[in-house]
């Protein structure tokens, strides 16, 4: 997206321009909690233990377990997810 648009982006929030390493690519809407109630709705799924990874150290999320319902998600979400670019908020130096 970045190259396509010479390196930059305006933000979604506030229109001031962000490059790669200064912006996010957030959920707008629907919340991300929402999506995966949707598709846990839709797809009638019993949520358990067995379907989802086990925690390690420094484990940032947790993932199914099973390729095909990695590979559901990852379609479900691309159709009901509306992300946009927001800048950074950068936090001042005192030093």
């Amino acid at each position: 997206m970045f190259d396509t648009a010479g390196g930059e982006i305006a933000c979604y929030k506030t229109g001031v321009s962000t490059t790669f390493t200064t912006s996010d690519y957030r959920h707008t809407h629907p919340r991300f909690r929402d999506i995966v109630e949707g598709f846990i709705k839709l797809n009638k799924i019993v949520v358990s233990e067995g379907l989802l990874s086990k925690g390690a150290d420094m484990q940032y999320s947790t993932v199914f377990i099973d390729p095909a319902m990695v590979d559901s998600f990852i379609n479900y979400h691309a159709a009901v997810a509306k992300l946009e670019i927001f800048k950074r908020f950068e936090i001042p130096s005192f030093s």
